[in-house]
């Protein structure tokens, strides 16, 4: 009988020491339902992490702990190491241990080896950024929106890749897969050596007809509208439908078919607790993953965690600069004055904690009343518009 996901143990990939070990754990704790793999975002954490099922985190010694409980004849030892003075030492033993781990395994380095790959896929980002921009020059706006986005795409698509430790970024047809076949950012599920989750869900009908129905809707919206501005917002509504709650969801399904975990970039963002849910769980994955592991972790390590939460809507607000105001010409700005007051209302609502219908409430008050400022008049007008009627010409 097969034994259900437990968690996932997260090792530093850059110890030698932590590679050995989890290669001599990893025939223990996988048959008891445990994945191990390295930490995500490619950091040389001092201490081992325990994701389980539920989304609680261990670290450390709490990590070891919980582990030993998945076997019954060590539940008394689990037991003993949580008692204060025993636990106290375990982790100080713990701490001497990760500290010097770099020297356990025959060869002491100061530092973590360089990962040289990490660099190269950051310059390449940069030179994506910069490509999408010179080709932008000369088009028309709307046409400049997409080379924009394109380049934006495959910047964050490089941002992704160096975040991985070298042993776990994608190679091969899994690079090129990761690259131009999945929207996601998570480079990880196309790495070597991740295990096959069975599919667990039923063809996505109702996402193929978003797509059908959003694309007999762009056929006929030049001849229910001539305003531009109005034509555009229903043009953007229904390239959501096509794309984001569309076609992405189809492509997570056959992904997940073909035995690559991906995680879909939308995950019911109508039910969505609070700002914090609703952007960084629920709503358009693909950029907050980037967010999450290029600025909230790094800038949260070194000036705190409302820091980071600031700087990773700061960083989506000139993101959305990118793709909005600079094809349109014009509505600089505003896109990220809505950020900010996203990043604001994410700090407000963890301090006031309301909870139930009123949250709800509050976080859709948030997302939706400012949208002006996100999709201002000048980019619906000269950007959507007239993407809308040649799409409705053919």
């Amino acid at each position: 009988m097969k034994t259900s996901f437990q968690g996932t143990v997260y090792y530093d990939a850059t110890c030698r020491f932590c590679t050995g070990s989890m290669d001599r754990l990893r025939p223990w704790l996988e048959p008891r339902g445990f994945v191990i793999a390295p930490f995500e975002d490619g950091a040389a954490e001092a201490a081992m992490l325990l994701r389980t099922a539920d989304g609680v985190e261990w670290r450390g010694v709490d990590a070891l702990l919980h582990c030993l409980r998945a076997y019954g004849w060590a539940r008394p030892a689990a037991w003993l190491g949580t008692l204060p003075g025993i636990h106290g030492l375990l982790t100080q033993i713990y701490g001497m241990v990760a500290a010097r781990r770099h020297c356990l395994a025959g060869a002491c380095a100061l530092r973590p080896p360089r990962d040289r790959g990490r660099l190269a896929w950051t310059f390449l980002a940069v030179g994506a950024v910069g490509l999408g921009f010179l080709l932008s020059r000369g088009q028309a706006p709307w046409l400049a929106l997409w080379t924009l986005a394109v380049g934006l795409f495959l910047a964050f698509k490089g941002l992704a890749l160096g975040a991985l430790p070298a042993t776990g970024r994608p190679r091969g047809w899994r690079l090129w897969a990761f690259g131009l076949a999945w929207p996601g950012m998570d480079a990880g599920a196309f790495g070597p050596g991740v295990p096959r989750e069975p599919l667990r869900e039923g063809f996505p009908w109702i996402s193929l007809l978003r797509i059908v129905l959003a694309l007999a809707l762009l056929r006929v919206l030049p001849r229910l509208t001539v305003d531009p501005v109005w034509l555009g917002a229903c043009g953007l509504a229904a390239l959501l439908l096509v794309l984001h709650f569309g076609s992405f969801d189809l492509l997570a399904w056959a992904w997940h078919r073909g035995g690559i975990p991906v995680t879909r970039i939308m995950q019911d963002p109508w039910a969505a607790r609070s700002l914090d849910e609703f952007w960084g769980r629920r709503w358009n994955l693909a950029f907050s993953d980037v967010a999450r592991t290029a600025f909230f972790r790094p800038v949260t390590r070194r000036w705190g965690a409302e820091t980071g939460l600031l700087a990773a809507f700061l960083l989506s607000g000139l993101a959305h600069e990118w793709v909005i105001s600079l094809p349109a010409g014009a509505g600089w700005g505003l896109p990220t004055g809505y950020f900010l007051i996203q990043g604001i209302g994410a700090l407000w609502q963890r301090r006031i904690r309301w909870t139930g219908f009123s949250a709800r409430l509050l976080t859709v008050a948030f997302v939706i009343l400012p949208l002006p400022l996100l999709f201002h008049g000048p980019f619906l007008e000269r950007c959507l518009a007239p993407a809308v009627r040649w799409w409705g010409s053919w």
